[in-house]
């Protein structure tokens, strides 16, 4: 009698909220970020305070980090939702990036040619 197994690859999807912030006082900016499974369960958070100018920057910062660790947990598919409307529609290609976004645009698709499968819905 012979057994051959078939092993099917699950669909898992993470759901990863990015958040950037700038004090105004000190002109410094940080963000934050979580990770969580469609049934809720959180799998990390991580923020940071860093010295970049522009919010926008920081949330790239943590959008990378987020998804390279969610990556290095075995996920390769990931919705990403953020509190920047532009971040939104420079990944869903409805506006042109600008030089300083133009780096996190090849980072994520360097990531995609890696396996990743990113999805960033729009907000409403």
């Amino acid at each position: 009698m012979e057994v051959i197994l078939t092993f099917q690859t699950l669909l898992i999807y993470i759901l990863i909220k990015v958040a950037g912030y700038k004090k105004r006082s000190s002109k410094r900016s940080g963000y934050a970020y979580e990770a969580k499974t469609l049934d809720g369960s959180t799998i990390f958070t991580s923020g940071a305070s860093n010295g970049r100018r522009l919010y926008s920057l920081a949330i790239q910062d943590a959008l990378v980090e987020a998804i390279l660790k969610a990556k290095e947990l075995g996920f390769r598919h990931v919705l990403i939702h953020s509190n920047s409307r532009r971040l939104e529609q420079v990944c869903n290609k409805l506006r042109t990036p600008s030089w300083q976004e133009q780096t996190i645009m090849s980072d994520l698709h360097h990531l995609q040619q890696q396996g990743m499968v990113m999805l960033y819905p729009t907000s409403m």
